[in-house]
Protein backbone atom coordinates (compact mmCIF):
# COMPACT_ATOMS: atom_id res chain seq x y z
CA UNK A 1 0.00 0.00 0.00
CA UNK A 2 1.35 3.36 -0.88
CA UNK A 3 1.64 5.91 1.90
CA UNK A 4 1.15 9.87 0.81
CA UNK A 5 4.10 11.83 1.50
CA UNK A 6 3.71 15.10 3.46
CA UNK A 7 3.95 16.94 0.77
CA UNK A 8 1.24 15.10 -1.00
CA UNK A 9 -0.91 15.51 1.88
CA UNK A 10 -0.30 19.37 2.30
CA UNK A 11 -1.26 19.44 -1.34
CA UNK A 12 -4.33 17.68 -1.28
CA UNK A 13 -5.31 20.16 1.86
CA UNK A 14 -4.57 22.69 -0.13
CA UNK A 15 -6.66 21.71 -3.20
CA UNK A 16 -9.33 20.89 -0.46
CA UNK A 17 -9.71 24.40 1.03
CA UNK A 18 -9.52 26.00 -2.08
CA UNK A 19 -12.53 24.24 -3.41
CA UNK A 20 -14.01 24.59 -0.01
CA UNK A 21 -13.34 28.53 -0.25
CA UNK A 22 -14.77 28.38 -4.29
CA UNK A 23 -17.53 27.14 -3.12
CA UNK A 24 -18.25 29.62 -0.49
CA UNK A 25 -17.74 32.56 -2.80
CA UNK A 26 -19.72 31.05 -5.50
CA UNK A 27 -22.33 33.85 -6.74
CA UNK A 28 -25.96 33.43 -6.19
CA UNK A 29 -27.92 32.38 -9.99
CA UNK A 30 -29.71 35.67 -9.93
CA UNK A 31 -26.72 37.59 -8.91
CA UNK A 32 -26.63 41.08 -11.03
CA UNK A 33 -23.34 43.58 -11.16
CA UNK A 34 -26.01 46.37 -11.93
CA UNK A 35 -27.74 45.67 -8.33
CA UNK A 36 -31.17 44.42 -7.54
CA UNK A 37 -33.77 45.63 -4.66
CA UNK A 38 -34.14 44.14 -1.81
CA UNK A 39 -36.87 44.60 0.80
CA UNK A 40 -36.29 44.18 4.70
CA UNK A 41 -37.25 44.67 8.13
CA UNK A 42 -34.08 45.96 10.37
CA UNK A 43 -36.35 46.62 13.24
CA UNK A 44 -37.98 43.49 15.11
CA UNK A 45 -38.91 42.66 18.73
CA UNK A 46 -40.01 39.38 19.61
CA UNK A 47 -41.31 37.93 22.86
CA UNK A 48 -37.71 38.72 24.31
CA UNK A 49 -38.79 42.24 24.58
CA UNK A 50 -40.69 43.58 27.81
CA UNK A 51 -42.53 45.67 25.87
CA UNK A 52 -43.71 42.91 23.66
CA UNK A 53 -44.42 40.34 26.31
CA UNK A 54 -45.91 42.60 28.28
CA UNK A 55 -48.47 42.93 25.63
CA UNK A 56 -49.37 39.25 25.41
CA UNK A 57 -47.52 38.57 22.29
CA UNK A 58 -45.71 35.20 22.53
CA UNK A 59 -43.99 34.94 19.94
CA UNK A 60 -39.96 34.51 19.97
CA UNK A 61 -37.40 35.07 17.63
CA UNK A 62 -38.05 32.02 15.33
CA UNK A 63 -41.76 32.97 15.04
CA UNK A 64 -40.81 35.97 13.81
CA UNK A 65 -38.55 34.73 11.15
CA UNK A 66 -41.34 32.43 10.02
CA UNK A 67 -43.42 35.83 9.76
CA UNK A 68 -40.80 37.82 7.38
CA UNK A 69 -40.46 34.25 5.44
CA UNK A 70 -44.32 34.43 4.42
CA UNK A 71 -45.37 31.87 7.14
CA UNK A 72 -48.60 32.34 9.28
CA UNK A 73 -47.92 32.76 13.35
CA UNK A 74 -50.32 33.77 15.76
CA UNK A 75 -51.35 37.05 17.78
CA UNK A 76 -53.37 38.06 20.66
CA UNK A 77 -56.78 39.81 20.27
CA UNK A 78 -57.86 42.03 22.54
CA UNK A 79 -58.25 40.31 25.35
CA UNK A 80 -54.64 38.73 25.01
CA UNK A 81 -56.13 35.56 23.71
CA UNK A 82 -53.57 33.80 21.06
CA UNK A 83 -56.62 34.10 18.17
CA UNK A 84 -55.53 36.29 15.01
CA UNK A 85 -53.70 34.64 12.52
CA UNK A 86 -51.25 37.45 10.59
CA UNK A 87 -49.34 36.46 7.62
CA UNK A 88 -47.73 38.81 5.22
CA UNK A 89 -48.58 39.00 1.38
CA UNK A 90 -45.13 39.58 0.72
CA UNK A 91 -41.69 37.49 2.12
CA UNK A 92 -39.38 39.93 3.06
CA UNK A 93 -35.34 39.28 1.38
CA UNK A 94 -33.98 40.47 4.25
CA UNK A 95 -34.49 41.21 8.41
CA UNK A 96 -33.18 41.02 11.93
CA UNK A 97 -34.90 40.68 15.22
CA UNK A 98 -33.72 43.41 17.13
CA UNK A 99 -34.72 42.69 20.59
CA UNK A 100 -33.97 45.77 24.12
CA UNK A 101 -30.50 44.62 25.22
CA UNK A 102 -31.80 46.16 28.67
CA UNK A 103 -33.68 43.73 30.38
CA UNK A 104 -33.20 41.03 28.35
CA UNK A 105 -31.67 38.82 30.57
CA UNK A 106 -34.39 39.69 33.57
CA UNK A 107 -37.04 38.96 30.83
CA UNK A 108 -35.96 35.65 30.28
CA UNK A 109 -36.05 34.86 34.03
CA UNK A 110 -39.76 36.02 34.38
CA UNK A 111 -41.07 34.22 31.95
CA UNK A 112 -38.98 31.39 30.87
CA UNK A 113 -38.65 28.83 33.71
CA UNK A 114 -41.14 28.56 36.63
CA UNK A 115 -38.50 26.26 38.30
CA UNK A 116 -36.04 29.87 39.48
CA UNK A 117 -36.74 31.92 42.32
CA UNK A 118 -36.74 35.08 39.96
CA UNK A 119 -39.79 33.60 38.12
CA UNK A 120 -42.36 33.78 40.92
CA UNK A 121 -41.22 38.10 42.24
CA UNK A 122 -44.20 40.00 41.65
CA UNK A 123 -43.40 42.31 38.85
CA UNK A 124 -42.64 38.90 36.91
CA UNK A 125 -46.06 38.12 37.56
CA UNK A 126 -47.55 41.03 36.21
CA UNK A 127 -45.52 40.78 33.19
CA UNK A 128 -47.15 37.37 32.44
CA UNK A 129 -50.80 38.38 33.24
CA UNK A 130 -53.35 38.72 31.13
CA UNK A 131 -54.73 41.54 32.81
CA UNK A 132 -54.55 44.76 31.02
CA UNK A 133 -54.32 46.88 34.18
CA UNK A 134 -50.90 44.90 35.55
CA UNK A 135 -49.74 44.58 32.63
CA UNK A 136 -49.77 48.46 32.35
CA UNK A 137 -48.07 48.26 35.75
CA UNK A 138 -45.54 45.94 34.53
CA UNK A 139 -44.67 48.30 31.27
CA UNK A 140 -44.31 51.21 34.12
CA UNK A 141 -42.09 49.08 36.35
CA UNK A 142 -39.75 48.09 33.41
CA UNK A 143 -39.39 51.69 31.90
CA UNK A 144 -38.99 53.55 34.72
CA UNK A 145 -36.38 51.09 35.89
CA UNK A 146 -33.81 51.01 33.42
CA UNK A 147 -35.10 52.66 30.21
CA UNK A 148 -35.93 56.09 30.94
CA UNK A 149 -33.97 56.66 33.57
CA UNK A 150 -30.93 59.50 33.32
CA UNK A 151 -28.59 58.48 35.95
CA UNK A 152 -25.49 57.33 34.82
CA UNK A 153 -25.73 54.05 36.95
CA UNK A 154 -28.77 51.77 35.75
CA UNK A 155 -31.16 50.00 38.47
CA UNK A 156 -31.08 46.42 38.00
CA UNK A 157 -34.15 44.38 38.63
CA UNK A 158 -35.04 42.81 42.26
CA UNK A 159 -35.74 39.43 40.07
CA UNK A 160 -31.95 39.31 39.49
CA UNK A 161 -31.13 39.13 42.89
CA UNK A 162 -33.11 35.58 43.36
CA UNK A 163 -32.04 33.96 39.70
CA UNK A 164 -28.58 34.47 37.31
CA UNK A 165 -29.61 37.41 35.17
CA UNK A 166 -26.00 37.25 33.58
CA UNK A 167 -26.78 33.42 32.59
CA UNK A 168 -30.56 33.90 31.68
CA UNK A 169 -29.30 36.57 29.20
CA UNK A 170 -26.36 34.61 27.84
CA UNK A 171 -29.27 31.87 27.33
CA UNK A 172 -31.38 34.49 25.51
CA UNK A 173 -28.65 35.94 23.68
CA UNK A 174 -27.00 32.35 21.89
CA UNK A 175 -31.47 31.91 21.19
CA UNK A 176 -31.65 34.84 18.93
CA UNK A 177 -27.89 33.31 17.17
CA UNK A 178 -29.37 30.14 16.93
CA UNK A 179 -32.72 31.00 15.58
CA UNK A 180 -30.87 33.56 13.15
CA UNK A 181 -28.24 31.20 11.54
CA UNK A 182 -31.04 28.56 11.44
CA UNK A 183 -33.14 31.38 9.21
CA UNK A 184 -30.59 32.81 7.09
CA UNK A 185 -30.69 31.18 3.73
CA UNK A 186 -28.10 32.39 1.03
CA UNK A 187 -29.72 34.06 -2.32
CA UNK A 188 -33.00 33.36 -0.92
CA UNK A 189 -33.91 35.14 2.58
CA UNK A 190 -31.37 36.52 4.68
CA UNK A 191 -30.91 37.31 8.29
CA UNK A 192 -28.71 39.36 10.58
CA UNK A 193 -27.83 38.84 14.41
CA UNK A 194 -28.70 41.96 15.75
CA UNK A 195 -30.55 44.19 18.83
CA UNK A 196 -31.52 46.87 20.16
CA UNK A 197 -29.69 49.68 22.48
CA UNK A 198 -32.39 51.81 24.64
CA UNK A 199 -31.50 54.81 26.48
CA UNK A 200 -34.47 56.97 26.72
CA UNK A 201 -33.74 59.05 29.44
CA UNK A 202 -36.04 61.44 30.33
CA UNK A 203 -38.09 59.70 27.47
CA UNK A 204 -35.78 61.61 24.82
CA UNK A 205 -35.08 58.68 22.31
CA UNK A 206 -31.65 57.81 21.34
CA UNK A 207 -31.98 54.11 20.17
CA UNK A 208 -30.42 52.55 18.26
CA UNK A 209 -30.20 48.90 16.05
CA UNK A 210 -27.04 47.15 16.16
CA UNK A 211 -26.71 44.70 13.26
CA UNK A 212 -23.74 42.79 12.78
CA UNK A 213 -22.20 41.45 9.37
CA UNK A 214 -22.25 37.75 10.58
CA UNK A 215 -21.93 34.84 13.03
CA UNK A 216 -18.93 36.88 14.71
CA UNK A 217 -20.71 38.89 17.25
CA UNK A 218 -19.87 40.13 20.81
CA UNK A 219 -20.27 37.99 24.14
CA UNK A 220 -23.06 39.51 25.25
CA UNK A 221 -25.19 42.76 23.70
CA UNK A 222 -23.69 46.03 24.64
CA UNK A 223 -26.87 48.08 26.51
CA UNK A 224 -27.34 50.97 28.32
CA UNK A 225 -26.59 49.36 31.44
CA UNK A 226 -23.16 49.25 29.92
CA UNK A 227 -22.15 53.18 28.72
CA UNK A 228 -25.45 54.98 31.34
CA UNK A 229 -27.74 57.56 30.04
CA UNK A 230 -26.89 60.08 27.67
CA UNK A 231 -23.49 58.21 26.19
CA UNK A 232 -24.37 56.65 23.00
CA UNK A 233 -20.94 57.42 22.01
CA UNK A 234 -19.33 54.66 24.50
CA UNK A 235 -21.95 52.69 22.64
CA UNK A 236 -19.65 52.73 19.46
CA UNK A 237 -16.31 52.79 21.76
CA UNK A 238 -17.60 49.62 23.04
CA UNK A 239 -18.64 48.13 19.92
CA UNK A 240 -15.26 48.84 18.42
CA UNK A 241 -13.30 46.98 21.47
CA UNK A 242 -15.15 44.20 21.63
CA UNK A 243 -16.58 43.66 17.41
CA UNK A 244 -13.90 45.24 15.27
CA UNK A 245 -10.87 45.01 17.11
CA UNK A 246 -11.22 42.25 19.41
CA UNK A 247 -13.16 39.60 17.49
CA UNK A 248 -11.42 38.45 14.17
CA UNK A 249 -14.24 38.56 11.61
CA UNK A 250 -16.31 40.32 13.56
CA UNK A 251 -18.29 44.02 11.68
CA UNK A 252 -21.01 46.00 13.11
CA UNK A 253 -23.64 48.79 12.74
CA UNK A 254 -25.73 51.46 14.46
CA UNK A 255 -28.92 52.34 13.17
CA UNK A 256 -30.59 55.32 14.97
CA UNK A 257 -34.05 55.51 14.88
CA UNK A 258 -36.93 58.28 15.94
CA UNK A 259 -34.80 61.00 15.97
CA UNK A 260 -38.40 62.79 15.57
CA UNK A 261 -38.81 61.47 19.34
CA UNK A 262 -35.19 62.58 20.96
CA UNK A 263 -36.16 66.05 21.96
CA UNK A 264 -33.29 67.17 19.61
CA UNK A 265 -30.68 64.97 21.15
CA UNK A 266 -29.93 62.31 19.00
CA UNK A 267 -27.45 63.98 16.38
CA UNK A 268 -25.28 66.80 18.70
CA UNK A 269 -21.95 68.60 17.56
CA UNK A 270 -19.37 65.60 18.13
CA UNK A 271 -17.11 66.35 21.06
CA UNK A 272 -13.90 64.91 19.73
CA UNK A 273 -12.75 64.11 16.16
CA UNK A 274 -12.07 60.89 17.21
CA UNK A 275 -16.87 61.21 18.47
CA UNK A 276 -17.16 62.46 14.30
CA UNK A 277 -15.14 59.04 13.21
CA UNK A 278 -16.88 56.70 14.94
CA UNK A 279 -20.22 58.11 14.16
CA UNK A 280 -19.42 58.16 10.29
CA UNK A 281 -17.84 54.66 10.15
CA UNK A 282 -20.87 52.92 12.86
CA UNK A 283 -24.08 54.86 11.56
CA UNK A 284 -23.74 55.18 7.81
CA UNK A 285 -27.86 55.12 7.41
CA UNK A 286 -30.51 56.39 9.46
CA UNK A 287 -33.91 54.89 10.34
CA UNK A 288 -36.17 57.50 8.69
CA UNK A 289 -39.98 56.15 9.43
CA UNK A 290 -41.50 53.44 11.22
CA UNK A 291 -45.16 52.95 13.09
CA UNK A 292 -43.80 55.61 15.47
CA UNK A 293 -43.33 58.31 13.18
CA UNK A 294 -41.64 59.93 9.94
CA UNK A 295 -38.70 61.69 10.55
CA UNK A 296 -37.53 63.50 7.21
CA UNK A 297 -38.89 66.88 8.07
CA UNK A 298 -42.02 68.86 9.82
CA UNK A 299 -44.25 71.11 8.26
CA UNK A 300 -47.48 72.45 10.58
CA UNK A 301 -50.03 72.98 7.94
CA UNK A 302 -52.16 75.36 10.53
CA UNK A 303 -49.26 76.86 11.93
CA UNK A 304 -48.06 77.72 7.94
CA UNK A 305 -44.60 77.24 8.43
CA UNK A 306 -41.88 74.00 9.52
CA UNK A 307 -39.46 72.68 11.55
CA UNK A 308 -36.30 74.61 9.87
CA UNK A 309 -38.03 73.75 6.43
CA UNK A 310 -40.85 75.69 4.16
CA UNK A 311 -41.52 71.91 2.55
CA UNK A 312 -45.71 71.91 2.77
CA UNK A 313 -45.26 67.94 1.95
CA UNK A 314 -43.32 68.12 5.19
CA UNK A 315 -46.18 67.07 7.14
CA UNK A 316 -46.56 62.80 6.31
CA UNK A 317 -47.22 60.92 9.56
CA UNK A 318 -45.97 63.52 11.78
CA UNK A 319 -46.33 62.85 15.67
CA UNK A 320 -47.41 66.29 17.41
CA UNK A 321 -45.13 65.00 20.70
CA UNK A 322 -41.05 65.35 20.35
CA UNK A 323 -40.26 62.13 23.31
CA UNK A 324 -41.49 58.64 24.08
CA UNK A 325 -44.14 59.98 26.39
CA UNK A 326 -45.98 59.59 23.09
CA UNK A 327 -46.74 56.18 23.83
CA UNK A 328 -48.87 56.76 27.43
CA UNK A 329 -52.09 56.07 25.56
CA UNK A 330 -54.64 54.34 27.92
CA UNK A 331 -58.41 53.89 26.03
CA UNK A 332 -57.54 56.52 24.04
CA UNK A 333 -56.90 59.54 26.51
CA UNK A 334 -52.84 60.40 26.79
CA UNK A 335 -51.97 59.80 30.43
CA UNK A 336 -48.78 61.75 30.45
CA UNK A 337 -47.88 65.66 30.87
CA UNK A 338 -44.54 65.02 28.62
CA UNK A 339 -46.51 64.18 25.62
CA UNK A 340 -48.15 67.12 25.04
CA UNK A 341 -47.99 68.86 21.32
CA UNK A 342 -44.84 70.28 20.95
CA UNK A 343 -45.32 73.95 19.13
CA UNK A 344 -43.55 74.36 15.57
CA UNK A 345 -41.44 76.88 16.94
CA UNK A 346 -40.30 74.87 20.01
CA UNK A 347 -39.47 71.84 18.23
CA UNK A 348 -36.03 70.43 18.29
CA UNK A 349 -34.32 71.13 15.24
CA UNK A 350 -32.17 67.70 15.02
CA UNK A 351 -35.14 66.01 15.58
CA UNK A 352 -35.29 65.95 11.31
CA UNK A 353 -32.95 64.25 9.27
CA UNK A 354 -32.89 66.78 6.52
CA UNK A 355 -31.74 69.55 9.33
CA UNK A 356 -29.21 67.23 10.51
CA UNK A 357 -27.88 67.26 7.13
CA UNK A 358 -28.07 70.55 6.00
CA UNK A 359 -26.17 71.19 9.72
CA UNK A 360 -23.86 68.73 8.37
CA UNK A 361 -22.42 70.28 5.67
CA UNK A 362 -21.75 73.16 7.56
CA UNK A 363 -19.94 71.58 10.46
CA UNK A 364 -17.68 70.35 7.21
CA UNK A 365 -17.00 73.94 6.11
CA UNK A 366 -16.22 74.52 9.76
CA UNK A 367 -13.79 71.74 10.82
CA UNK A 368 -13.01 69.76 7.42
CA UNK A 369 -15.45 67.10 8.19
CA UNK A 370 -18.85 66.10 7.73
CA UNK A 371 -20.04 64.23 11.06
CA UNK A 372 -23.85 63.95 9.15
CA UNK A 373 -23.19 61.64 6.40
CA UNK A 374 -26.51 59.41 6.40
CA UNK A 375 -28.29 57.20 4.07
CA UNK A 376 -31.91 56.51 5.03
CA UNK A 377 -33.66 53.17 5.84
CA UNK A 378 -37.36 52.43 6.76
CA UNK A 379 -38.42 49.47 8.99
CA UNK A 380 -40.95 48.43 11.22
CA UNK A 381 -40.37 48.46 15.12
CA UNK A 382 -43.11 45.66 15.31
CA UNK A 383 -43.48 44.56 18.90
CA UNK A 384 -45.62 41.83 17.58
CA UNK A 385 -42.81 39.75 15.90
CA UNK A 386 -44.30 40.53 12.25
CA UNK A 387 -41.12 41.73 10.11
CA UNK A 388 -42.48 43.88 7.37
CA UNK A 389 -45.94 44.41 8.53
CA UNK A 390 -46.58 47.31 6.98
CA UNK A 391 -49.60 46.06 4.21
CA UNK A 392 -52.50 49.55 4.82
CA UNK A 393 -55.11 46.43 3.81
CA UNK A 394 -53.47 43.79 5.62
CA UNK A 395 -52.10 45.09 9.25
CA UNK A 396 -52.35 43.48 12.44
CA UNK A 397 -50.94 46.22 14.76
CA UNK A 398 -47.60 46.07 16.39
CA UNK A 399 -48.05 46.12 19.72
CA UNK A 400 -49.70 43.34 20.98
CA UNK A 401 -53.13 43.22 22.57
CA UNK A 402 -52.98 47.45 22.25
CA UNK A 403 -53.08 47.18 18.94
CA UNK A 404 -56.08 44.60 18.56
CA UNK A 405 -59.43 45.29 17.66
CA UNK A 406 -61.18 49.24 18.86
CA UNK A 407 -57.99 49.46 21.03
CA UNK A 408 -55.62 50.22 18.14
CA UNK A 409 -57.76 53.23 16.62
CA UNK A 410 -58.00 54.71 20.45
CA UNK A 411 -54.38 54.81 21.65
CA UNK A 412 -52.14 54.69 18.48
CA UNK A 413 -54.44 57.14 16.25
CA UNK A 414 -51.47 59.04 15.47
CA UNK A 415 -49.53 55.76 14.39
CA UNK A 416 -48.78 53.96 11.47
CA UNK A 417 -48.21 50.82 9.36
CA UNK A 418 -44.13 51.85 9.32
CA UNK A 419 -41.90 51.04 6.73
CA UNK A 420 -39.52 49.17 4.91
CA UNK A 421 -35.92 49.20 4.45
CA UNK A 422 -34.79 48.65 0.52
CA UNK A 423 -30.65 47.88 -0.49
CA UNK A 424 -29.47 47.78 -3.90
CA UNK A 425 -27.77 44.67 -3.49
CA UNK A 426 -26.02 42.42 -6.12
CA UNK A 427 -27.08 39.06 -4.48
CA UNK A 428 -29.20 38.67 -1.28
CA UNK A 429 -26.64 37.88 0.58
CA UNK A 430 -25.37 38.76 4.36
CA UNK A 431 -22.35 40.50 2.99
CA UNK A 432 -23.98 41.90 -0.12
CA UNK A 433 -26.78 43.39 1.70
CA UNK A 434 -24.52 44.80 4.45
CA UNK A 435 -22.20 46.31 2.38
CA UNK A 436 -25.00 48.10 0.64
CA UNK A 437 -26.05 49.38 3.40
CA UNK A 438 -22.24 50.59 4.40
CA UNK A 439 -22.38 52.65 1.08
CA UNK A 440 -25.75 53.62 1.89
CA UNK A 441 -26.91 53.19 -2.12
CA UNK A 442 -30.43 52.48 -0.04
CA UNK A 443 -33.77 54.35 0.43
CA UNK A 444 -37.07 54.07 2.73
CA UNK A 445 -40.10 53.67 2.31
CA UNK A 446 -43.65 53.99 4.18
CA UNK A 447 -44.33 50.33 3.80
CA UNK A 448 -45.27 49.87 -0.23
CA UNK A 449 -42.22 48.60 -2.59
CA UNK A 450 -42.03 50.98 -5.11
CA UNK A 451 -38.46 50.80 -6.99
CA UNK A 452 -36.06 54.08 -6.88
CA UNK A 453 -32.87 54.77 -8.56
CA UNK A 454 -30.52 57.70 -8.15
CA UNK A 455 -27.46 58.81 -9.39
CA UNK A 456 -25.24 62.11 -9.88
CA UNK A 457 -22.43 62.35 -11.84
CA UNK A 458 -20.46 65.48 -14.18
CA UNK A 459 -20.41 62.99 -17.43
CA UNK A 460 -23.82 61.92 -17.23
CA UNK A 461 -25.41 62.05 -20.99
CA UNK A 462 -28.29 64.02 -21.04
CA UNK A 463 -29.69 61.37 -23.36
CA UNK A 464 -28.66 58.88 -20.49
CA UNK A 465 -32.75 57.96 -20.16
CA UNK A 466 -32.29 56.22 -23.68
CA UNK A 467 -30.00 54.19 -23.46
CA UNK A 468 -30.85 50.68 -23.48
CA UNK A 469 -27.96 50.32 -21.21
CA UNK A 470 -29.31 53.17 -18.29
CA UNK A 471 -27.93 51.63 -15.08
CA UNK A 472 -24.75 50.03 -16.34
CA UNK A 473 -23.67 53.68 -17.92
CA UNK A 474 -25.01 55.15 -14.67
CA UNK A 475 -22.57 53.16 -12.81
CA UNK A 476 -19.62 54.13 -14.83
CA UNK A 477 -20.08 57.49 -15.33
CA UNK A 478 -21.24 58.47 -11.62
CA UNK A 479 -21.72 57.31 -8.43
CA UNK A 480 -25.37 55.65 -7.05
CA UNK A 481 -26.99 57.23 -3.72
CA UNK A 482 -25.40 57.72 -1.06
CA UNK A 483 -21.90 57.71 -3.07
CA UNK A 484 -19.79 61.01 -2.85
CA UNK A 485 -19.14 63.10 -6.13
CA UNK A 486 -15.39 63.32 -7.30
CA UNK A 487 -14.19 66.98 -7.07
CA UNK A 488 -15.67 68.60 -9.83
CA UNK A 489 -13.57 70.05 -12.80
CA UNK A 490 -16.24 72.08 -14.60
CA UNK A 491 -19.74 72.30 -15.02
CA UNK A 492 -22.65 71.34 -13.11
CA UNK A 493 -23.54 68.13 -12.33
CA UNK A 494 -26.43 66.18 -13.45
CA UNK A 495 -28.52 63.52 -11.89
CA UNK A 496 -30.74 60.61 -13.02
CA UNK A 497 -33.41 59.79 -11.46
CA UNK A 498 -35.15 56.45 -12.13
CA UNK A 499 -38.46 55.11 -10.45
CA UNK A 500 -41.04 52.54 -10.56
CA UNK A 501 -44.61 52.11 -8.91
CA UNK A 502 -45.00 49.57 -6.47
CA UNK A 503 -46.86 46.46 -8.71
CA UNK A 504 -48.44 45.01 -5.64
CA UNK A 505 -48.76 41.68 -4.18
CA UNK A 506 -49.37 38.61 -6.53
CA UNK A 507 -53.37 38.80 -8.03
CA UNK A 508 -54.08 42.00 -6.38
Amino acid sequence: MLMPTVRQLLGLLCISLFFTASAIAEPCQDYTEVKRPLYGDLHVHSSYSFDSYISSQRNDPREAYRYGKGEAITLPDADGKQAVRAQIQRPLDFMAVTDHAEFLGPIHVCTQDSSKLGYWFPACIATRSSFFILQLLAADYWVNLGVAGSGKEKESSFACTLSDCDAAEKSAWDNIQKATADFNDACKFTTFVGYEYTDAPEFNNLHRNVIFRNEKVTDLPISAYDTGSYNFPKLWQLLRKECLEGKPGCDVMSIPHNPNLSGGLMFPDPKTPQEANDRLTFEPVVELIQHKGASECRFDRLAGRGAATADEACDFEQIKNDSLAMLGSVAGEVRTLEADPVAIDDFGRRNMVRNVLKDGTRLEQDTGQNPFKMGFIGSTDTHSATPGAAEEDNYPGHLGRRDAGYRNIQDHFSSNAGGLAVVWAEQNTRDAVFDAIRRKETYATSGTRPTLRFFGGWNLASDLCENPDMIRTAYANGVPMGGDLPAATEGSPRFLVAASKDPGPPGK
